[in-house]
């Protein structure tokens, strides 16, 4: 077991929206370290999207114990 997130696609559509990916919050110290991955490879194929139709788009924090890493 390890603390990986794995996404394909987030998609925020509302204005001034937020992304928040993290394995830091309250941290199992018995997992291994976690790296969060995004893969592109949801219904969207966008990755991370947080454009904000109509408004300003949206901040993204990645949060990771280990690394950030995503397929281009």
């Amino acid at each position: 077991m390890n603390a990986d997130i794995t996404v394909g696609d987030v998609f925020i559509a509302a204005p001034n929206g937020l992304v928040l990916l993290t394995n830091q919050y309250q941290p199992n110290t018995a997992l291994a370290g976690g790296n969060i991955v995004v893969t592109g490879e949801g219904i969207y194929g966008d990755g991370i999207d947080a454009r904000g139709f109509g408004g300003q788009g949206g901040a993204v924090y990645l949060d990771a114990r280990n690394d950030v890493l995503g397929d281009e």
